[in-house]
């Protein structure tokens, strides 16, 4: 399925050097070097019901997650999965508790602060992969940074690089609604590592994918963490619980983490 893009040792040349697949500049300016990537530390989420009540998706949430990490979480529907990997994108504000992404704390980050770091720091594939019908799987993959003029010339190369990374170099140029459900998916994780992100967060990933479907989109993850990301994946898909990849396995339950498995 091709290479990870791998973080390089100091030691050697990178391996992306000279090619379209070279790091991305990061705006917010990571503040530490830190051996984890992600922290939570007493999160909480509540949301106001209809009615008029609370509803509280998630409740004192603590964890850490390092570079080179494979993590499921796993869990009910309903249980806080996808909040969770909402608040590490930062596409949620966490209602108490502090989050750590990248060496950045984002509960203290402005939302004009936010907003690069989240373009950047974190890249997540949906459930349902959000592609545009009639336009091509290199635009898709192309149109998250469509609007930042610092690419310049290096989008379009990068975005190819990307999907011969996940195997669809041939396909390319054909509508995304000409692709099996397997590719698109692969199309929605190519576009979620165009800016080079360090952490990489899927939810449900292989939730319309048949069994063979499921195993290309676990190698691909795979090689993500293996290449140096941190990669967690929010699933029921019994595949993806019972696979050995994992290093680190949470139980979520009614919003809190109700057991923590590690296997590495």
């Amino acid at each position: 399925m091709g290479e990870a893009l791998r973080v390089p040792q100091e030691s050697s040349p990178p391996s992306w050097a000279g090619t379209a697949l070279r790091p991305v500049p990061r705006p917010w300016g990571v503040r530490r070097a830190a051996d984890d990537l992600v922290e939570l530390v007493e999160v909480g989420k509540e949301f106001v019901s209809a009615a008029g009540g609370t509803i509280r998706a998630l409740d004192g949430i603590t964890l850490s997650v390092g570079a080179g990490s494979l993590c499921l979480v796993r869990g009910p529907s309903g249980s806080g999965k996808t909040t969770l990997l909402q608040l590490i994108a930062a596409l949620k504000r966490p209602t108490r508790g502090r989050i750590r992404i990248d060496g950045c704390e984002l509960t203290r980050l402005s939302e004009d602060r936010l907003a690069p770091l989240r373009r950047r720091a974190v890249g997540f594939v949906f459930q349902s992969p959000l592609l545009i019908p009639g336009a091509s799987a290199l635009a898709n993959v192309m149109l998250p940074a469509l609007p930042d003029p610092s690419w310049n010339g290096d989008l379009k190369p990068r975005a190819r690089a990307l999907l011969a990374l996940v195997g669809l170099a041939d396909r390319e140029r054909e509508p995304v609604e000409r692709l099996s459900g397997g590719e698109r998916q692969r199309v929605g994780i190519a576009r979620a590592l165009l800016q080079d992100p360090r952490i990489l967060l899927a939810d449900e990933p292989t939730a319309h994918l048949d069994p063979e479907g499921s195993k290309e989109i676990l190698d691909l993850l795979d090689e993500q963490r293996r290449g140096g990301r941190a990669v967690i994946v929010a699933s029921h898909d019994p595949l993806l619980r019972e696979s050995p990849r994992f290093d680190r396995v949470f139980d979520l339950r009614a919003g809190r983490v109700a057991a923590e498995e590690r296997r590495r």
